[in-house]
């Protein structure tokens, strides 16, 4: 009598369960993890049923050495998409983060040298007469401007 090999149905169950988790769930980073995960995980599980398949070749049911074929050959199709799209996600992600960081510094550094412009301009506003001393001196910030008395 025949048996069936270890990861007949499981392997078959994670290959699929990936293409699914792929194909619907290709919009969210997140499911693309779960996905390459679980195809990963089919992947060991056939290639192991199939390295004791090829060990003992007259024990084990024919018909359970294709199952675990084809839930290798899902799982690979399912890594390998899932791995794209990780890809892509993590390229858009770092190319997107990378413009909106540059951005946001750019306008922290903007606003701040605003802001310095503007009490600059502050400061040269608040001069008057009274700041003028009896050398004939008017002194703006750190600069020493002389004015001559008419």
């Amino acid at each position: 009598m025949y048996k069936k090999l270890s990861a007949d149905p499981n392997a078959l169950i994670f290959g699929i369960i990936s293409l699914v988790i792929v194909f619907l769930g290709c919009c969210c980073g997140l499911f693309v993890i779960v996905s390459f995960t679980l195809s990963i995980v089919g992947l060991v599980l056939a290639n192991k049923s199939l390295r004791e398949y090829n060990n003992a070749p007259d024990q084990y049911n024919f018909t359970s050495k294709n199952n675990v074929f084809i839930a290798k050959v899902l799982n690979i199709i399912a890594l390998v998409l899932s791995s794209l799209i990780l890809v892509f996600y993590v390229l858009y992600f770092a190319f997107f983060g990378t413009l909106l960081s540059t951005a946001a510094m750019k306008d922290i550094f903007t606003k701040g040298k605003m802001e310095e412009f503007r009490q600059m301009q502050d400061s040269i506003r608040e001069v008057t007469l009274d700041s003028i001393n009896e050398e004939n001196e008017l002194y703006i910030d750190t600069l020493n401007v002389e004015s001559e008395k008419e």
